[in-house]
């Protein structure tokens, strides 16, 4: 699977996915920066990936049925 084979909708969901990780992950490191405790990059990086993984996951099922199909 590849970007370029993903549809508009597709392509625009993984987009806003990414930039939401990334906020989590800037926010993360925000509250490092002011408290110090590096458990909060590690909260913000397991936030994002609640964005992230769910639509890569669906993405990739919806690929591999496509290509049984």
């Amino acid at each position: 699977m590849t970007l370029a084979r993903l549809s508009q909708q597709n392509r625009n969901q993984l987009i806003i996915a990414v930039v939401l990780e990334a906020f989590c992950f800037l926010g993360g490191l925000a509250m490092y920066f002011i408290t110090d405790k590096m458990i909060w990059i590690i909260i913000g990086v397991v936030a994002g990936t609640g964005f992230t993984l769910p639509l890569i996951l669906k993405l990739f099922s919806a690929s591999k049925e496509n290509d049984d199909a």
